[in-house]
């Protein structure tokens, strides 16, 4: 997947390939989206689910504010969720670098940073066919705090795994800690409290963060 910039918009495309590299799908990819887009991107985040379906996500300006949208993309070039995708949120913030897992059970939920007067982490659970199962999508807050970079990993069954950095003071030079939770099926947190992987601290920028499995542990990459 990449963004092509045409007439002026970056264009989000996307090429299957087999497995001796092969492109299944036209040539210069296929078009997932045209919406228009700022200027400049954030970062974006692309998974495949249980049935080999892809799953990306980015924002765009569609509606004037800058919004996460999701599409869901058959091997065969389908675009399961419509032409237009799904709009993950209506907020007036500014919600950069959308992430997104599949569940082992083959929902998927996205996550993204919400940046309001305090930042806020949001979330939603889409299932394959397109419903959204968390309704209007859940807020993350904490008074005098932001919520920033969050980034979901699939555990067992339905969960998932959530990591997040909580920061307070100016944004030049924050003190940043890292948390991990466990997300329930209704997206509730499963742990009495959330795993500090490190209290806060005086930090500069924090450009992603990134948690994978190895066997059966978890590594947490910034």
């Amino acid at each position: 997947s990449w963004f092509s910039n045409e007439n002026s918009n970056y264009n989000m495309r996307m090429q299957y390939l087999d497995v001796n590299g092969n492109p299944q799908w036209e040539n210069n990819g296929l078009l997932i989206s045209d919406e228009p887009q700022m200027t400049w991107l954030t970062d974006y985040d692309l998974t495949t689910d249980p049935a080999n379906f892809a799953i990306v996500t980015f924002q765009d300006i569609r509606d004037i504010d800058n919004n996460p949208v999701g599409y869901r993309v058959s091997p065969e070039g389908e675009m399961v969720w419509g032409e237009t995708g799904i709009m993950l949120s209506s907020s007036a913030n500014f919600e950069p670098s959308p992430k997104v897992c599949a569940t082992v059970a083959g929902n998927i939920i996205f996550a993204w940073q919400s940046q309001g007067d305090a930042d806020e982490v949001h979330l939603q659970k889409v299932a394959p066919s397109g419903d959204l199962l968390w309704g209007d999508g859940i807020a993350l807050l904490e008074s005098g705090v932001n919520y920033t970079a969050p980034y979901v990993l699939p555990a067992d069954g339905d969960y998932a795994f959530l990591i997040w950095h909580k920061e307070t003071g100016p944004f030049w030079a924050p003190n940043r800690g890292l948390y991990v939770q466990k997300l329930n099926t209704d997206g509730s947190f499963m742990w009495a409290q959330a795993l500090e992987i490190f209290a806060p601290v005086a930090a500069g920028p924090v450009v992603s963060l990134e948690m994978c499995r190895d066997n059966d542990f978890f590594k947490i990459r910034k």
